[in-house]
């Protein structure tokens, strides 16, 4: 069972068709449903602070190295979706800095 902060591997799927994904990794939200699914926010190697909500992650980064991304990366808080359990491969590491992420959620409003 994965927690709240823990950085997975896993099939994101689109917001438009849910039926489609694609693999990414993403940031455990929430634990929903006993751990049968999670809320997951979409970590994409594109830059998008000028236009989403989230976190541009540079890899070289001391304050966001736990996090086991290969690329500097957007964590997009304007993107998070709920993914059934057997939608997430493997553990790619931890963010450490869950309450900053949360404490902007709350700041911009965005609920998951």
């Amino acid at each position: 069972m994965y927690r709240v902060g823990d950085v997975v591997l896993c099939n994101f799927p689109y917001r438009e068709d849910p039926t489609q994904f694609t693999k990414r990794p993403a940031l455990v939200m929430k634990v929903t449903n006993a751990g049968l699914s999670y809320m997951l926010a979409q970590i994409t190697s594109t830059n998008r602070t000028d236009s989403l909500t989230g976190f541009w992650i540079e890899v070289t980064s001391k304050k966001w190295s736990s996090m086991g991304l290969k690329n500097d990366s957007f964590i997009n808080l304007s993107n998070i979706l709920e993914v059934p359990s057997f939608g997430i491969i493997r553990l790619l590491g931890t963010c450490e800095q869950m309450q900053e992420i949360e404490n902007k959620c709350k700041t911009c409003s965005i609920s998951y």
